[in-house]
């Protein structure tokens, strides 16, 4: 929500004006991010099973979830032709 606040108020101000290929940028970041949710979310586990959890499993569950997400994210841009590289040098970095 704030990325898309940002935007609209940037292009309002006329700060900020997308250059060619950004749109279908958006649209590859955000199928990368569906396959993340798809990956993610039947493996969350409950609030409550969560809370009932000690702290050493608490930390191995959210260190294998979020390594998982970094893996689904990456496969998720590759299977759509976007390599990491390409990604930042594209952000210009």
């Amino acid at each position: 929500m704030n990325a898309g606040l940002l935007y609209r108020g940037l292009r309002r101000q006329r700060t900020f004006n997308p250059q060619a290929g950004w749109a279908g940028l958006f649209r590859q970041v955000l199928v990368a991010c569906l396959v993340v949710a798809a990956c993610l979310l039947p493996l969350t586990p409950g609030l409550t099973e969560w809370a009932a959890w000690p702290a050493w499993q608490r930390a191995g569950t959210l260190t294998g979830l979020v390594a998982l997400g970094a893996v689904a994210y990456v496969i998720g841009l590759s299977i759509q032709g976007l390599t990491p590289r390409r990604l930042l040098s594209q952000a210009g970095l």
